[in-house]
């Protein structure tokens, strides 16, 4: 474990895990979840879409500070402020779809992990009780819905922004 609670930077606390995927790389800012697969519980964890939502619910872990290798040794920040989170903002089927428009959210709004596109999304408050842990630093104002090109085939639209974490 690894502590940062002197000096002027914001306090946090980041733990050593490794990549539990087979073959996927963990990108910097992805929520991660323990594997919880009987060898390697409390060091190996996974991506959202490697898990499942009952494993999601109980043991989200935290945000990768740095990619990590399939198999490799990484480091997971558990409690504090992390500054590039993937927040989710909006998915769609087919990369012939379009992206619909999303709400604007404030400071303070409830985070929960997108289980198909590994990142972060905005929840109701009433969900609170399974998924506590990580919230809004930083607001973001609504987004328009976008048309489908050639040129952007991704299925997913996020950004990076700053969250607070607290899974301890």
């Amino acid at each position: 474990m690894r502590f940062q609670t002197l000096g002027d930077k914001s306090e946090f606390i980041a733990v050593r895990v490794r990549n539990g995927e087979a073959s996927a790389t963990i990108p910097a800012g992805t929520p991660v979840v323990l594997s919880a697969n009987g060898t390697e519980d409390g060091l190996a964890v996974v991506l959202p879409t490697s898990s499942t939502a009952a494993k999601i619910g109980a043991f989200a872990f935290g945000v990768a500070t740095r990619e990590m290798v399939a198999g490799r040794l990484g480091e997971v920040e558990t409690n504090g402020v992390y500054n590039t989170a993937i927040i989710v903002h909006a998915v769609r089927a087919a990369s012939t779809d379009s992206f619909a428009s999303f709400a604007s959210q404030a400071v303070g709004a409830l985070l929960g992990i997108v289980t198909n596109a590994n990142g972060f999304s905005v929840v109701a408050a009433s969900t609170a009780s399974a998924i506590v842990g990580a919230y809004l630093l930083a607001s973001f104002a609504t987004g328009a819905s976008t048309v489908s090109t050639t040129a952007n085939t991704s299925l997913v639209q996020t950004s990076a922004r700053k969250v607070f974490l607290r899974y301890m």
